[in-house]
């Protein structure tokens, strides 16, 4: 009868692989393994979030130089001024 229908001894193919059965090890390729999408979002994220954090210090500092004006009130008017805009955006919407 012989061999009809079976697969080859792993000794016969040159690039075959035998793992025994249940074995919890990672299998090699001989590659790098490739970065998971994830880590990139995530470290997008931290970095646009500190960013974020950096840009009213950045936009408060001129001011003050300039007009002489407390950094308190520079944050002060800024916030109005975002209520302001805010306001009328559900009657606009």
């Amino acid at each position: 009868m012989g061999d009809v229908g079976s697969a080859a001894p792993a000794a016969r193919r040159p690039n075959a692989r035998w793992v025994p059965i249940g074995s919890l090890g990672p299998v090699t390729t001989g590659r790098r393994p490739r970065l998971q999408p994830a880590w990139t979002a995530a470290a997008v994220a931290l970095v646009g979030a500190a960013g974020f954090r950096a840009t009213p210090r950045v936009l408060i500092e001129p001011p003050h130089h300039e007009f002489g004006r407390s950094t308190a009130t520079i944050s002060v008017a800024g916030s109005v001024n975002g209520r302001v805009r805010v306001a009328p955006s559900p009657v606009v919407a």
